[in-house]
């Protein structure tokens, strides 16, 4: 998939209820994710998760992209593809899940670029 785009638009913003895997967010057309992040709104250290599901599969050890990826306290991790194409590549159809160790602490806020369909001529 090739996108000539900067940052584009938030595709997700959730935070999660649950200590158990969230969907995010679903590619209805290919997607790049150009950026993730991940804000701990705790006063504690946390931990967090976050999966690139195929289309039809479900979180799992071999989709993990962050696992239990330590957070501190009112810190922010920040994932940032740096030039066109460097992000996270979804097919439509599939599915980013997220993760949080902690109920109501842990913002995700997914940005990317979704491919467009050309008219039909």
């Amino acid at each position: 998939m090739t996108v000539e785009a900067g940052q584009g638009s938030r595709l997700a913003s959730l935070r999660p209820a649950v200590t158990t895997d969230s969907l995010a967010f679903t590619a209805s057309l290919d997607t790049e994710v150009t950026r993730l992040l991940v804000c701990n709104t705790s006063a504690g250290a946390l931990t967090f998760r976050v999966f690139h599901v195929d289309a039809g599969g479900a979180p799992s050890l071999t989709n993990a992209l962050f696992y239990d990826m330590a957070i501190a306290a009112k810190a922010t991790f920040d994932f940032n593809s740096v030039t066109t194409n460097s992000g996270i590549q979804l097919k439509t159809g599939d599915m980013l899940y997220v993760r949080a160790s902690s109920v109501d602490t842990i913002a995700f806020n997914v940005y990317g670029v979704t491919a467009s369909i050309a008219p039909q001529m």
